[in-house]
């Protein structure tokens, strides 16, 4: 894929996590296998997306952020704090 598609797929995805995250109930956001996939897959994600040249990107994953610190912060203390350190 070209770079421009490559954006493109990547803003579609983090627009679709997005929407997850906004839409899933206490019994979904309390699984340990949901917990467990953003704690290992998603965070280190939004981390390196956090870092992208693209503001687009960089916006759709600090979004996915804040989501992520009122939704979540009981399960992910520990991810917060390297999201607020580095």
């Amino acid at each position: 894929l070209n770079e421009s598609k490559q954006l493109e797929s990547k803003s579609l995805c983090l627009d679709l996590l997005l929407s997850i995250l906004e839409t899933s109930g206490p019994a979904f956001r309390n699984g340990f296998k949901f917990i467990g996939a953003i704690t290992h897959y998603l965070c280190v994600s939004v981390l390196k997306n956090c870092t992208s040249s693209n503001t687009n990107i960089v916006e759709q994953s600090l979004r996915i952020f804040v989501n992520l610190s009122q939704n979540f912060k009981d399960h992910l203390k520990a991810e917060i704090e390297v999201f607020i350190t580095k």
